[in-house]
């Protein structure tokens, strides 16, 4: 579903700083230093966050259940409450979605074949971990258990 609100100086600005994102993405070495630049610069900005289109992507899905089931050690089941906003033109994913104990957001860009994600603990620790990862899929993907 597309947004139909009007577009402003906030959405022009917003996209201006996606190749900047993506350099980041790209090069940077500084996880939590990218992530804050996502953050502070599409995260909290509303005209952004209406921008795009909600698409389902079972692929990320399935790499963000992986991502969180080896850095959290435990057995993770596939996230729910999984929002994920679609900017095709600029070949962009990023939402949220909800694990037992773990609030995760990210970004992915299709045509990088990478993202991050920032995975927070809902335990009173503030633990968050932040994980540089691809979605590139080699041969015949393994079932993915649901329970």
């Amino acid at each position: 579903m597309k947004s139909t609100r009007k577009q402003g100086p906030e959405y022009y600005q917003a996209l201006r700083r996606l190749p900047a994102l993506k350099l980041k993405m790209a090069t940077g070495t500084d996880f939590s230093a990218i992530y804050h630049f996502f953050f502070e610069h599409f995260g909290e900005n509303p005209a952004f966050m209406t921008m795009g289109e909600q698409t389902r992507h079972p692929l990320l899905e399935q790499t963000l259940a992986h991502i969180a089931r080896s850095v959290f050690k435990t057995d993770l089941s596939l996230p729910s409450h999984v929002r994920l906003i679609h900017l095709p033109d600029q070949h962009f994913i990023h939402g949220t979605c909800l694990f037992p104990k773990l609030l995760a957001t990210f970004f992915y860009f299709e045509d990088l074949d990478a993202g991050m994600a920032a995975f927070v603990s809902s335990s009173f620790s503030g633990e968050t971990e932040v994980a540089r990862f691809s979605v590139k899929q080699l041969g015949k993907p393994s079932p993915v258990s649901t329970n």
